[in-house]
């Protein structure tokens, strides 16, 4: 016993620990188990690991590069990268809650009134009632019981995944004469696919400044703490999902948003979706803290120094002293209001949110701490070892960027294929019927609802154009497909 409790973090640091931890988690959690579907079991839980050692690592060179930091241009890209993925990450943010919450209360409360049509007024209460005064909190350290109870959702997500394979339902058992599905073990033609998903999964770089202000005796050695239990803390989450997840669904066909695999209607599975949206409802204020900050210097204080102390930690531990209260308000306001706006106006964000999450988000994980680590940090100040590793994740970040974006591109504007249509016919054997899946439609949902992580709390996903699976001379394989 005594053993286990060493293993416990200090008390006072159990707050920073859950803010740290829930401004990582987020939707794409849901993406997990068809990410290890795409990649297998053991090859699932590799790139999870490894996508878990290069934030750890990203984020102690940003907590080195802190000491000595202060250039402007360096300032310029880490506040340009923030908003963009940012206000992306409020957007999906929504996006995903206006995907649950009108389907509950149209499910439990209205069961005259469809989810489209409660969409926009459910939506709109939430964000004046509840997301806009949680993203007025000027230290987000008051939120720590809160996340404590949004990452006890996520237990029992898993309970609820366990508790699946157990008793499986009859929408997730095999349709009778169908073949038998074996779980894979290791699939390397999942790779490219899944790992921006996995790397962004683990984003955190945005938040770290802002928990580190509402640590109760800010220093390096308390915040380094923080990262190392809030991402290992993730990376079990997101692992026990993906393997949990995988089994649970592995002879049906695994939705990009684990919980339309889920019926409605039923209490527990609503109560679970429920709790994931407040999950990330309480993941605004971490999110809208480092975007309102970013918008304020760039905007209205574009030649002020990088940090007003030589240590930008030390400079952080004052949440947000500089912003005038009518400026603070506004600022909020913008944030959650325009993202609101765009959530309701353009449900189908992929695009704009895949290319973002490629471009910014790849940025702000890997290469600006990588890059900034390099340049600011004297090679005698550390260990020749962590130097290499910067330049391991720089040359991963850049590849992962160029190669995402490359890719979320080509999906855009696909090359010319032979009669292309927007619906798949998926025979199934002893049926006599055909379903017909909307491709186009339901792959951009998926991919809107895991492209930034809360950053996302929402990561990106990127698309590769689908067409019948008889044209291209291959057998049917699943993909990245959302059903809705």
């Amino acid at each position: 016993m005594s053993f286990l409790l060493n293993l416990l973090p200090p008390r006072a640091l159990f707050g920073g620990i859950f803010n740290l931890t829930n401004s990582i988690m987020g939707v794409s959690l849901l993406a997990m188990p068809l990410c290890f579907y795409q990649c297998g079991l053991a090859f699932g839980m590799f790139l999870s690991l490894l996508a878990t050692f290069l934030s750890l690592i990203s984020c102690k060179l940003m907590l080195h590069s802190s000491r000595v930091s202060g250039s402007k241009w360096g300032k310029l890209a880490v506040e340009v990268c923030i908003i963009g993925l940012l206000l992306g990450s409020c957007v999906a943010f929504f996006a995903i809650v206006a995907d649950i919450l009108p389907r509950f209360a149209s499910v439990w409360f209205f069961p005259d009134q469809s989810a489209v049509a409660l969409r926009t007024p459910v939506m709109s209460i939430l964000a004046v009632a509840v997301v806009f005064p949680l993203s007025l909190m000027r230290n987000v350290s008051s939120l720590s019981p809160l996340n404590a109870i949004s990452l006890g959702f996520y237990g029992c997500f898993i309970v609820a995944l366990i508790y699946s394979i157990a008793s499986p339902s009859e929408a997730e058992q095999a349709p009778e004469g169908a073949p038998s599905s074996e779980l894979k073990w290791f699939d390397p033609s999942g790779f490219l696919l899944t790992l921006p998903i996995f790397s962004l999964a683990y984003t955190c770089q945005f938040g770290v400044f802002a928990v580190y202000a509402g640590l109760p005796n800010p220093n390096h050695k308390a915040m380094n703490t923080v990262i190392n239990y809030s991402i290992f803390l993730a990376s079990f989450l997101y692992s026990a999902v993906g393997v949990f997840g995988y089994i649970a669904f592995s002879h049906v066909d695994i939705d990009g948003d684990l919980l339309n695999n889920f019926p409605d209607g039923v209490v527990f599975f609503d109560i679970l979706k429920l709790g994931f949206s407040i999950s990330i409802i309480f993941s605004f204020p971490i999110t809208v803290y480092p975007c309102r900050a970013a918008l304020n210097t760039l905007i209205f204080v574009p030649n002020a120094p990088a940090s007003t102390t030589p240590d930008v930690l030390q400079s952080a531990a004052a949440p947000e002293p500089v912003i005038p209260g009518a400026r603070f308000f506004g600022l909020t306001a913008g944030i959650v209001f325009s993202a609101l706006i765009v959530a309701l106006a353009i449900p189908e964000v992929a695009t704009i949110l895949s290319f973002t999450g490629s471009t910014t988000g790849t940025s702000l994980a890997y290469i600006l701490p990588a890059s900034t680590f390099l340049v600011l940090v004297r090679a005698a100040d550390v260990k020749p070892r962590l130097r290499r590793i910067a330049i391991l994740i720089l040359v991963l970040g850049v590849v992962c960027c160029i190669g995402s974006t490359a890719l979320v591109l080509y999906s855009t504007n696909p090359l010319p294929v032979k009669e292309v249509t927007n619906s798949v016919d998926i025979p199934i054997e002893g049926d006599t019927g055909v379903k017909e899946r909307d491709v186009s439609s339901s792959l951009n949902r998926s991919i809107s609802s895991l492209s930034l992580q809360s950053f996302s709390r929402l990561p990106s996903v990127v698309s590769l154009p689908i067409s019948s699976s008889a044209e291209a001379g291959l057998p049917p394989k699943k993909s990245l497909v959302n059903k809705r």
